[in-house]
């Protein structure tokens, strides 16, 4: 009689360990970075240099951009200078997704990498969506 209770308690306490984490882990709200405050605000050239000298800085965090467009592919624009902004799936083209246009745009910083074709620094925005 004694076993059995500890077995059902031990079900239950796992049931409930189950729910928490679902309710609690699995289940918890995205963080929306549009909705929070930029963590840098001004041209995308001023932010490429800040982001090339310290990444870890500003990983994750919010930052509202603005540049001319060098280059766009789909909802892949580059600003000047190598700043790739990737734009939010939920949200239409802005009207000067062209080049030669100026944008200014809220984002979540992703980080740096190499570019292999022209061997420069690339900053990665993504969650854009338009200001």
């Amino acid at each position: 009689m004694k076993k059995t209770t500890i077995i059902l308690l031990a079900i239950i306490i796992g049931l409930l360990a189950l729910v928490y984490v679902w309710f609690f882990v699995y289940n918890k709200a995205h963080v929306d970075y549009f909705q929070q405050d930029a963590a840098f605000e001004g041209a995308a050239a001023e932010f490429y240099e800040l982001a090339i000298a310290d990444p870890s800085a500003w990983n994750e965090k919010s930052v509202d951009l603005q540049g001319a467009v060098l280059s766009v592919e789909g909802r892949t624009a580059i600003l000047e200078p190598n700043v790739q902004l990737r734009l939010d799936e939920d949200i239409d083209l802005p009207d000067g997704w062209t080049t030669a246009e100026t944008l200014r745009l809220k984002c979540r910083f992703v980080g740096t990498e190499e570019d292999i074709l022209t061997d420069e620094m690339l900053i990665r925005c993504d969650q854009c969506k338009p200001m």
